[in-house]
């Protein structure tokens, strides 16, 4: 019997995890496995950074980790994706395995639909072709992993204002979060204004944002600093760091 495919021992492009193990395993007892591949762990992340959905933002990446433990020509492993009790994606691609090619990174994209908050894979299939082609299916609930977070994310303009004869200055800011319509909303919240002194940065002053997601702050300082706008992140909603141009 051929091996079918090789070992392999590098993480794949996209921070995907390795797939490790031999397609063809020796004739001493295996572990009690009805597929031929055991997936042992999932991690799940936005494509392009930080933790947030919005206009432009909503592919994640699953990185799959699993190991052969039976003779197979190649698999495919398939996750649903669900909210609580609830699926919202079913017969997602989180893998490929075959005897020349294995991407084992797979791609989801968030609906606005499904709201906000956590996530999890589950009912997680793996579907192969054994050594004489026929096709074969099993469920695989031996994994860890597999939880993700989905959260509004944050657009802001904000500046501190100040006259060069005067140690006046007036710190402005408005937010707005992308909620599960499509649409930026004001945000109603409240945001940490700080100023970088001495290496590190200080808050100034905690700001209640009103129902316009908009705040307004006077105080006096006779130096110069660069300032930024800092957001706390929640179960929904994604946190921000917004800084200001130059120094005020």
């Amino acid at each position: 019997m051929k091996t079918l495919i090789k070992r392999a021992s590098a993480a794949l492009a996209g921070g995907a995890l390795a797939f490790s193990g031999l397609a063809v395993v020796s004739t001493a007892p295996a572990a009690a496995a009805t597929s031929p591949i055991d997936v042992t762990s999932f991690k799940v992340y936005p494509s392009y950074g930080g933790t947030a959905i919005n206009a432009s933002t909503k592919s994640y990446r699953i990185a799959t980790n699993a190991r052969a433990v039976g003779a197979f020509t190649s698999a495919t492993i398939y996750v649903d994706v669900y909210r609580g009790a609830t699926r919202v994606a079913a017969n997602v691609q989180a893998a490929y395995i075959g005897s020349s090619y294995q991407n084992m990174t797979g791609y989801l994209t968030v609906r606005n639909g499904w709201g906000r908050g956590a996530f999890r894979l589950a009912n997680v299939r793996v579907e192969w072709y054994d050594t004489d082609y026929n096709k074969l299916s099993a469920v695989d609930g031996s994994y860890t992993g597999g939880g993700f977070a989905v959260k509004s994310g944050l657009k802001a303009s904000g500046k501190v204002r100040y006259w060069s004869n005067s140690s006046r200055k007036v710190a402005n800011i408005k937010l707005k979060r992308y909620l599960s319509n499509g649409k930026y909303y004001n945000y109603k919240t409240k945001v940490k204004l700080q100023r970088k002194k001495s290496g590190k940065w200080r808050t100034v002053k905690t700001l209640k944002l009103n129902s316009k997601g908009a705040a307004k702050y006077s105080f006096r300082s006779s130096k110069k600093y660069k300032y930024r706008f800092v957001v706390k992140a929640n179960s929904t909603t994604a946190g921000g760091v917004f800084t200001t141009y130059g120094k005020a």
